[in-house]
């Protein structure tokens, strides 16, 4: 049973889905830039999940850039993901520190804490940043830690920090859905085309 399709272009990944895909699709460009000292990233892949039991939970959507990941679903599989571990781990985490932010079209939090799941709460710096916002009938994770054995966030890198997750959903924009019965239309021609040479 096929789990998820990995694609280079995030186009190819709705394409995959076609009219399937209902969730409204938020990204941040490719390449994103958010200027203020950090980085451009890149675009890398995505995958689209076809199989609920198989995905992560209740998880949609998947879109991985060079320097962090984004993780979709609809306001009604959030739900599933907020009772799962992952989600106990990443929404319950009792040595994060919350910071709301408000954003255009809808509302986030960014998460400050630790790297190591270890039970308490060390006296040091946070060191590993995560996000959640809430657009619309969308939730948007930024590199929250999805599987049930990942006890360990990511390792970092520039957009690791409070201003770095800022920078990321501010820079969240919904793409334009794509127009599948012209795409039909097209193929129907070149099968057409091609039946004829």
């Amino acid at each position: 049973m096929v789990l998820a399709r990995t694609v280079n272009t995030l186009s190819e990944a709705v394409a995959a889905r076609g009219p399937d895909l209902k969730l409204p699709v938020y990204w941040a460009g490719n390449p994103f830039q958010p200027g203020g000292g950090l980085p451009p990233s890149n675009l890398e892949g995505a995958e689209v999940f076809t199989d609920p039991e198989q995905a992560p939970p209740g998880q949609k959507l998947r879109i991985d850039y060079d320097e962090f990941g984004l993780s979709a679903w609809t306001r009604k599989s959030w739900k599933r993901f907020q009772r799962s571990i992952p989600g106990l781990i990443n929404l319950k985490d009792g040595c994060a520190k919350k910071t709301e932010v408000e954003l255009e079209h809808g509302r986030a939090v960014v998460y400050s804490g630790y790297r190591r799941f270890s039970g308490y709460c060390p006296p040091a710096p946070h060191d590993s940043f995560w996000a959640v916002a809430y657009l619309g009938r969308v939730v948007i994770g930024v590199n929250l830690t999805i599987c049930s054995e990942c006890f360990l966030r990511g390792s970092g890198g520039a957009y690791n920090s409070l201003q770095g997750m800022e920078a990321i959903l501010r820079g969240l924009v919904l793409r334009p859905k794509p127009d599948f019965s012209a795409e039909s239309a097209r193929s129907v021609a070149m099968r057409r085309l091609t039946r004829t040479r």
